[in-house]
């Protein structure tokens, strides 16, 4: 919880322009891009996004209660690039 507490607090201020729904490249005006990958687990469901600057990918979580935002790491307990994720995909 309060690694999704720190990651929300960072991501403060990033409004709807932020976020780009699609998988290329972000313009200028959209740093989180939306990979379009969803998954459900046990009634959540949680969205992938990156950073279109660090590459650095997020999953996001949400429902009417509640939502949170956080880093995804790899095996190795390092932040997850986009280029990792898709290769686990």
């Amino acid at each position: 919880m309060i690694l999704i507490g720190i990651s929300i607090m960072i991501l403060v201020g990033c409004g709807r322009r932020d976020v780009i729904t699609s998988n290329n490249i972000a313009p200028s005006s959209g740093r989180f891009i939306d990979t379009h990958d969803s998954y459900k687990v046990a009634g959540w469901t949680y969205d992938v996004y990156y950073d279109s600057k660090t590459n650095i990918v997020y999953i996001a979580s949400g429902n009417l209660n509640a939502s949170g935002i956080t880093i995804m790491y790899d095996k190795d307990g390092k932040p997850m690039t986009l280029d990792t994720y898709n290769k686990t995909k």
